[in-house]
């Protein structure tokens, strides 16, 4: 191996072939491949179907990884890693080196894909699956002894630690990371986030994840996590939340770099690929959703939510909330809803459903209230400002803003009833 390949160890080439959108996926690509092109292999016949694949399973499970799948992933993990426990340095990464290069060819392939559809609902939808997978992936190697050990003995001499691994994949996704003791407890290690990379990446505003409720020190925000696989409590399944975040932000920031390249040479199969993937993802998500007509006066916060949901992009759970609520409110039947929130990039009709029955009552037997005007501000969700009827001002709950404006709808229906209406002079 040459000097450049020292410095690439198997457990990170291992970590590649699974999440290829790590930083050095591409640099190990052109180390242990010499001078061939990755952009070349995308243009041989097996890229089509293994990007196809990949693209299929995207579309078909969204934010929804199924058990079996993750279970397969584990078996891989395990058959690579045994097959890696013998021989050579050189007979291990030639093990490896066929299982990376398709992993590289499908997820470039799908990115591809996606570039070439330029529809933000499409792409959303392969970010979420991305960043999904990646969830249950790192859930699984951190909860797993096996796994974790199997991926550890490719890295004997320094010994590899649930910190390592964690702190190695956020530098990966480009976020700053640093460790931090974790007083006296030998046990645990605390894992810091620079305080702008959380604000990008936080799942919410609100809640546990507001910034005034974490510890912040040296202007990193902390996360202990135990340094021993075989743990998944809330920190560690929060530090995994965030790092999911930052890689559905990566996927997005791939495909708009590549969108930004007009004269890009694409392989051939690739347009034909898309218009039949974006085809086939509009059969099963909707364009438009159904439209209350009273909507231009719906208040500015429920507008802002509907309007990011039709560009198909993911919001937080208090967003969710709060337009359910207010959809159930004014009158939208469940399947108007579900028709809506088929504009999710993680849409999931059975847990949309329940959590529709759960919000209007069918489950829990309580009909959920429309957050009031201080809670949307607390969400980060008050926008005053795009307020065309000046009404914000006067009012302290959304609903209260709806009915002021449905009266000022009447109002103007009831003036061009009496415009329309013959006057006497006419009979």
């Amino acid at each position: 191996m040459t000097a450049d390949r020292n410095r690439i160890t198997l457990w990170k080439i291992l970590l590649s072939t699974f999440f290829p959108y790590l930083e050095d996926s591409y640099k190990i690509f052109h180390d242990i491949f010499n001078e061939r092109s990755l952009f070349a292999e995308l243009k041989r016949n097996h890229a089509r179907d293994l990007s196809w694949e990949r693209i299929l399973t995207a579309i078909n499970f969204g934010a929804r990884i199924p058990d079996d799948y993750v279970n397969k992933i584990r078996d891989q993990i395990l058959a690579l890693s045994s097959a890696l426990s013998v021989g050579s340095e050189d007979e291990k990464l030639g093990i490896l080196k066929e299982h990376f290069l398709r992993e590289m060819v499908a997820f470039w392939g799908s990115i591809l894909i996606a570039r070439e559809t330029k529809n933000q609902r499409f792409i959303s939808r392969l970010a979420t699956f991305e960043s999904k997978r990646f969830n249950s992936i790192m859930t699984l190697i951190i909860k797993d002894r096996d796994i974790f050990s199997a991926i550890a003995e490719l890295e004997p001499g320094k010994g590899l630690s649930v910190l390592t691994l964690l702190t190695y994949i956020a530098k990966q996704l480009r976020l700053r990371v640093r460790e931090f003791s974790y007083g006296n407890i030998q046990t645990r290690r605390a894992f810091g986030v620079h305080f702008l990379d959380y604000i990008e990446c936080a799942p919410t505003r609100s809640g546990s994840w507001k910034l005034i409720n974490k510890i912040i020190k040296e202007g990193y925000v902390l996360f202990s996590v135990p340094i021993a696989s075989g743990i998944i409590d809330k920190e560690s399944r929060d530090v995994i939340r965030l790092l999911e975040s930052a890689v559905s932000i990566t996927i997005k920031k791939k495909v708009e770099e590549l969108i930004s390249y007009e004269n890009l040479d694409i392989p051939e199969w690739v347009t034909d690929m898309a218009i039949k993937a974006l085809r086939y993802y509009e059969s099963l998500v909707p364009k438009e959703a159904l439209v209350d007509e009273g909507e231009k006066y719906w208040p500015p916060c429920m507008r802002a939510i509907i309007g990011e949901i039709r560009a198909g992009r993911s919001l937080p759970h208090q967003a969710r909330f709060a337009i359910t609520t207010f959809l159930h409110a004014i009158g939208w039947s469940e399947e108007e809803m579900l028709d809506l929130y088929r504009n999710f990039p993680d849409f999931d009709e059975e847990k949309a459903r329940y959590q529709i029955k759960h919000i209007t009552g069918q489950v829990s037997g309580k009909i959920y209230s429309v957050p009031s005007c201080e809670t949307m501000l607390s969400y980060g969700y008050c926008f005053r400002g795009s307020d065309e009827l000046n009404l914000c001002s006067s009012v302290k709950h959304p609903m209260q803003y709806y009915q002021r404006a449905i009266r000022i709808l009447n109002k103007e229906i009831n003036k061009r009833k009496k415009e329309q209406r013959p006057s006497k002079d006419r009979n």
